[in-house]
């Protein structure tokens, strides 16, 4: 039905969606992987049993992971004994199974694959015919996976966004400058994007309302969870795609650094904003406000916006109203 309802249906039904997704998102796991119950478990099986709260009747338990990665087909032997399928009760512990998962499959077989065409899955929403903005099943949790919240954050399928898409509300969706201009065709193309970018925002808003854990998760930056997706397909991938991830990781990482170094530098102060009781103070928080602004506006100079430049300022609690510490 997505594509017969109105656009204030599909608003609401965004606002139900976050609802919904705030609900599961409340829910305390011990560990990460795969739901079982607790009563298909075989004596050598490892897992851990749900806390009472949420499953007063002891009946379920999250046990080693059931996603295909850990189970490749076309392998001339199983995965060695020793690597960990899960449950993980740490992220270490994660990211250690996968580089020893991902090394045994090439060692077994070196000729790393071609990657072929992803496998798009439609949503699996239904909705009442009488209103749909009300979600009365959701299918297709043969797959479902407990993980780390900032591994599974994102923007639901249903709801794509730009690569440049800015979380907050500094950068609203907007039609292109020169839209009037345009001819029939490119106008509906834009008014596609634009209600596209909407309900975006919107899932956004929402989230933000109802599920704010997700959408601190969200801004969490990528490369950290492209960290371990690109680490769990390198038998599948190649390493490239690995590798460019960490060389974008390590240019993040060095300009964040640049950008601390030079504030020190410029203020003349240490890692903490410590200041001499010699030092006129106020001249120092006004240059502080100065160098900043100074910053953000040569940030494409440090591959950053301007919002990244606020967000990573060593002192930017100080220009917001809280005072130094003096030796």
């Amino acid at each position: 039905m997505w594509g017969d309802v109105s656009e204030f249906d599909i608003f609401s039904l965004v606002g139900h969606l976050t609802k919904l997704e705030g609900k599961m998102a409340r829910i305390r796991f011990p560990a990460n992987e795969s739901l079982y119950l607790c009563e298909t478990m075989a004596d050598d099986d490892t897992f851990v049993a749900l806390y009472r709260d949420v499953d007063p009747l002891g009946e379920f338990c999250i046990g080693p992971s059931c996603e295909r990665g850990w189970y490749p087909d076309g392998m001339t032997a199983p995965l060695p004994a020793h690597i960990n399928r899960g449950p993980w009760q740490d992220l270490s512990s994660f990211g250690i199974a996968l580089v020893e998962s991902e090394t045994a499959l090439i060692e077994q077989n070196p000729t790393i694959p071609t990657a072929g065409p992803p496998h798009l899955h439609s949503a699996n929403i239904y909705v009442s015919p009488e209103d749909p903005t009300t979600i009365v099943s959701i299918t297709d949790w043969q797959s479902i996976v407990v993980s780390p919240l900032y591994l599974q954050a994102r923007f639901p399928k249903l709801l794509p966004i730009d690569e440049g898409y800015v979380l907050g509300l500094t950068d609203l969706p907007k039609l292109p400058e020169n839209y009037d201009e345009m001819d029939a065709g490119d106008k509906e193309q834009a008014d596609e994007k634009f209600l596209q970018a909407k309900l975006a925002k919107a899932y956004e808003i929402s989230s933000g309302a109802d599920n704010v854990r997700a959408l601190e998760a969200l801004r969490i930056p990528s490369l950290l969870r492209e960290l371990f997706v690109r680490c769990g397909k390198v038998s599948e991938e190649g390493i490239m795609p690995l590798r460019a991830c960490i060389i974008q990781q390590f240019t993040e990482y060095r300009n964040y650094h640049t950008v601390h170094e030079l504030a020190r530098k410029w203020l003349c102060t240490d890692f903490e904003g410590c200041y001499s009781p010699l030092v006129d103070f106020e001249l120092a928080q006004k240059s502080n406000t100065v160098l900043l602004e100074e910053f953000v506006k040569r940030s494409s100079e440090y591959g950053m916006t301007p919002a990244q430049v606020r967000d990573i300022w060593p002192f930017r609690e100080r220009v917001e109203g809280v005072s130094y510490r003096t030796r």
